[in-house]
């Protein structure tokens, strides 16, 4: 029986359960939902699900680069959540062809890796401007470093203390991840 919170586990693949795709699409519905309604790079967030359910933060404002190390060291101090996705904007290549994406890092404590999705977009020209247009369904792009740390093992690593300089996030003002 899987543990609680946890979803199904499979040793030799870890955090591909149910739950966790779950979020990784719902993270990777609201970053696409973002790129179309703003028609601007994606602000990076995180989602979390733990104990007392689904949260989110993201950013107030900030350099993208701040956005998502931030959100990294947000993530590396959690100790509680049973799982953790982080959304943020940048470029892929694939066949040979550079293409701007919206990524999704998705992560179940304790797995020794995030899975890594991508969801290709280019800026087309329309009579209105510039606007994005997604390429193709998400796809996977390998696997990333953890998200959360692992409070399941004795490790030596100890998350930093410290905030990166300039952190720019904030509690989210009106940013509710659906149930």
């Amino acid at each position: 029986m899987a543990e609680m919170g946890r979803g199904s586990s499979d040793d030799s693949t870890p955090g591909t359960g149910e739950q966790l795709l779950s979020l990784s699409q719902i993270a990777m519905q609201l970053g696409i939902k973002s790129l179309l309604e703003v028609f601007a790079p994606v602000q990076s967030f995180v989602i979390t699900e733990g104990p007392e359910g689904r949260g989110g933060k993201r950013p107030a404002d900030g350099p993208l680069e701040q956005q998502v190390a931030f959100g990294r060291w947000l993530l590396s101090q959690d100790t509680t959540s049973f799982r953790a996705a982080q959304v943020w904007d940048g470029y892929i290549t694939m066949d040979g062809e550079r293409t701007d994406a919206v990524f999704v890092a998705a992560h179940e404590r304790g797995a020794r890796a995030s899975t890594l999705t991508a969801q290709r977009y280019r800026l087309a020209r329309t009579i209105r401007g510039k606007r994005p247009r997604l390429i193709g369904d998400p796809v996977p792009a390998g696997d990333y470093e953890p998200l959360l740390p692992d409070t399941t093992a004795d490790n030596d690593t100890d998350p930093p203390q410290q905030p990166p300089p300039a952190a720019p996030w904030s509690d989210p003002s009106g940013f509710v991840p659906p149930q």
